[in-house]
């Protein structure tokens, strides 16, 4: 059992980390499955967690996943749909844009959940 504050701070650093990551140059395919992996794994904490708030059953629990990974899927498809449309149009003051602004709120969002695990 992980606290939902420390899970919750763990998904804001790993966006903070993201952001900082913009830039430099690649990494070895098996480093970035291996940061796929733990940052997964952190973001699973908090979903877990949000299942445990809404009370989902335990016989419940594979269907919720399957159609919470479905609907993930589908929105960053379109997601990325929408991105590669606006990058084609404005790519480098967009990039820094986006960059900033994934930084910022993972900024915030740590330290917003970090703050009460100090107390």
């Amino acid at each position: 059992h992980v606290p939902t504050a420390a899970a919750e701070a763990a998904i804001a650093l790993s966006l903070v980390l993201v952001a900082l990551d913009v830039g430099r140059k690649p990494v070895p395919a098996m480093a970035g499955a291996r940061a796929a992996l733990v940052f997964g794994a952190v973001h699973g904490l908090g979903f877990a967690g949000g299942l445990e708030e809404l009370g989902v059953p335990r016989r419940a629990v594979g269907p919720a996943l399957a159609g919470f990974a479905a609907g993930v899927e589908v929105a960053q498809v379109l997601f990325l749909l929408v991105c590669f449309a606006l990058f084609a149009v404005a790519k480098r003051p967009l990039r820094t844009l986006t960059t900033y602004a994934v930084g910022v709120a993972g900024t915030f969002w740590l330290i917003e959940r970090t703050v009460p695990l100090l107390h």
